[in-house]
C-alpha cells in the first residue's frame, strides 16, 4: 500500500497485519519526506518545516490518530553516500523528527518500508521516546 500525504481512512492496526474483531480505528497519514527534514546537509535540519510539523500535530485530532509516513527522498547532498551511511542518516533525521514533536498527542510514530537492518535502527533510535511506534504499509488492513 502506499500512503499520501493527508490519507484518511478507517484501518485496523496491529504488528500482525490484522486483530480479528478489532474495532477500526480512525487513522491519518502524514508524508514526511527526508529531503524536506534534512534538506541543508548532514546534521542540516529544516528546522521551519518541523515547526510547522509540529504545530499541525498539535491541533490534529486524537491521541496517536497521526503516522508519519517516513518518505525515503534521498536529499541531493547524501545522493553519493553509500548506503550504509545513507541509512544512518535517514534514521538520524527521522529521530530528530521523532524529538521535535514528541509532545505532540496525536503523533503515533512512523509508517514507512523499512528494511529489517533499518527498522531495527530505528526503533533502536527511538528508544526514547517509547509512545513512537514503527509500522510497515503492510500492517495496514481496510
Amino acid at each position: 500500500m502506499v500512503l499520501s500525504a493527508g490519507q484518511t481512512g478507517k484501518f485496523r492496526l496491529s504488528s500482525s497485519g490484522t486483530m480479528a474483531g478489532s474495532p477500526p480505528v480512525e487513522a491519518q497519514f502524514w508524508c514526511v519526506p527526508w529531503a524536506s527534514v534534512e534538506r541543508f546537509g548532514p546534521e542540516r535540519y529544516d528546522e521551519a518545516f518541523l515547526a510547522d510539523l509540529r504545530m499541525r500535530l498539535q491541533g490534529a485530532g486524537q491521541p496517536g490518530s497521526v503516522w508519519l509516513e517516513a518518505r525515503r527522498e534521498i536529499p541531493p547532498w547524501a545522493a553519493s553516500l553509500p548506503p550504509p551511511e545513507q541509512d544512518a542518516a535517514f534514521v538520524a533525521a527521522l529521530v530528530h523528527t521523532a524529538r521535535r514533536v514528541k509532545d505532540c498527542p496525536a503523533a503515533a510514530g512512523f509508517a514507512g518500508d523499512f528494511p529489517p537492518a533499518l527498522r531495527s535502527d530505528l526503533t533502536a533510535g527511538l528508544k526514547k521516546y517509547p509512545r513512537f511506534v514503527v509500522f510497515e504499509p503492510k500492517c495496514l488492513k481496510n
